[in-house]
């Protein structure tokens, strides 16, 4: 019987996506597939990128200790997200930056000190004022009621660099030259670099857009074998905001709980950490250049220092698979300030490992795949409306993006929730009664990294510091202004 286990796969790309999946996939399939990535003569642009709930909970499942990355000089934990503009502002809220006293966790404190106080969830409080933006039917792995992290992308790609090294995974600096298919499945079994060299595949994962252009556009012109239905592919996403760019800025004051977007003529996502700021600019380059943006931002930050620039980042609907060619060049790290796109590559690398087990690639789960991937974006779509809903701003969009945004009104359900959590003592466990227990539970177990075996020494500390550390925690949040 044929040998039908898959042995090598080459990733291509020089991504923090690719390195990425080379780890994943080495620690799932317990190191036992050859894994090389050939970083087609492209150079990485490494940045700070968002980093959702999913991208912790699938790191730690597979064994990955992200402790050298989460130092809080290189990543940073957020609360909520607000949104400002000339018109308005609203929230996303999410309450997953925790407190820490000496490094426990604030739902612990509490429950030491036995205090419940709404006042201590910016989710509650910003509902209440009827500023909250609630994205309706977006499942909890997948919404913003989620972990919001700041993710330092270039000490990231480093920490993976180094992984991947040290467990043996080939790495190929030259550029993919030709492509080798199977006469008989149009598979693709070699990949000739510009080097010369040649490397057997089994599976491609492309993160490349190089790669895409230069061999599966003109694959999927030669070829009637398509796994998905290119009728069903739609068009780009209606976000205007396509070009991106990045700043380092220096700070004087502490972390905010809270991460700010100002939505004007461009997007400004401001993340304050470690006394620097980060300002992420979403831009529309048909309406202003790369060097304009420049120029307001040295306006504000007369020493602002440039980390990052992409020409594109509309995020579109696309075909996702062509024979035994995972594309995923699409899914950019930081195409969006309101939701963490590490959680769409990541899914989407569950999914291969879940539908493809062997070399077969049957065209029905090619066209499963492709539609979960679908239903992902399609979801993701109700963050892009978010400004535009936010924003109160007038154009043909606004109707279909009301109809997919719950009202700046909580609904009745949420009102019940809400006034649950504030009678039932819930405080002591959880900060947000939007976030299901279930994920508050995941979070709890990361945080405390799998066990809880402090409570002798929490019961041993001071609860007179305690109250004066939680007094200055509630100070802290009240001078957020709502």
């Amino acid at each position: 019987m044929q040998n039908k286990v898959i042995n090598k796969i080459s990733i291509i790309g020089n991504q923090i996506e690719s390195w990425m999946s080379a780890i994943i996939l080495y620690r799932a399939l317990e190191g036992k597939c050859e894994i090389n990535i050939i970083e087609n003569a492209e150079l990485s642009q490494p940045a700070y990128f968002e980093a959702g709930s999913f991208f912790f909970e699938i790191h730690q499942r597979f064994g990955i200790n992200l402790k050298p990355v989460m130092q809080p000089n290189q990543s940073q934990l957020f609360s909520a997200t607000k949104i400002k503009s000339e018109q308005t502002e609203k929230w996303l809220g999410n309450d997953i930056k925790l407190a820490q006293y000496k490094g426990f966790e604030l739902p612990h404190i509490l429950s030491l000190l036995t205090q419940t106080s709404e006042n201590l969830s910016l989710a509650v409080r910003v509902s209440q004022a009827q500023q909250l933006i609630l994205p309706q039917q977006i499942p909890p792995q997948l919404g913003r009621y989620d972990l919001s992290a700041l993710i330092n992308g270039h000490d990231y790609l480093h920490f993976l660099k180094q992984a991947a090294h040290f467990v043996g995974i080939k790495s190929y600096s030259a550029a993919v030259k030709s492509i080798s298919c199977n006469s008989e499945n149009n598979q693709i079994e070699q990949l000739v670099l510009a080097d010369e060299q040649v490397i057997k595949t089994e599976l491609i994962i492309n993160t490349s857009a190089h790669f895409q252009r230069a061999f599966l556009t003109q694959s999927a012109q030669n070829s009637t074998n398509n796994p998905a239905n290119a009728d069903n592919i739609k068009d780009k996403f209606i976000s205007k905001y396509t070009a991106f760019a990045q700043f380092k800025v220096a700070m004087s004051q502490t972390a905010q709980f809270y991460k700010t977007v100002n939505c004007d003529d461009c997007i400004y996502h401001h993340y304050d950490f470690s006394g620097q700021r980060i300002v992420s600019v979403y831009y529309d380059p048909n309406a202003i250049s790369l060097q304009q943006v420049h120029q307001q931002i040295l306006a504000i930050y007369p020493n602002a220092e440039m980390i990052c620039d992409k020409a594109s980042l509309q995020l579109q609907q696309f075909e996702s698979w062509r024979h035994n060619c995972l594309n995923l060049a699409e899914i950019h790290l930081d195409t969006n300030p309101l939701f963490a796109a590490s959680n769409l590559f990541l899914r989407a690398l569950m999914r291969l490992l879940e539908l493809f087990p062997n070399k077969d690639f049957e065209k029905n789960n090619a066209a499963l795949f492709q539609q979960l991937l679908m239903q992902d974006l399609n979801q993701y779509q109700a963050y892009q409306n978010l400004f535009e809903f936010a924003l109160n701003r007038d154009s043909e969009d606004v109707q279909s993006t009301n109809e997919q945004t719950e009202s700046i009104q909580l609904t009745e359900e949420n009102q019940q929730r809400i006034a649950l959590f504030k009678s039932s003592a819930r405080l002591s466990h959880e900060l947000n009664p939007l976030i299901i227990r279930e994920i508050w539970s995941n979070l709890l177990v990361l945080a405390t990294q799998g066990h809880y075996g402090f409570d002798p020494v929490l019961h041993a500390l001071d609860k007179t510091q305690i109250t004066h550390w939680l007094n200055g925690y509630k100070q802290k949040l009240n001078e957020i202004k709502i």
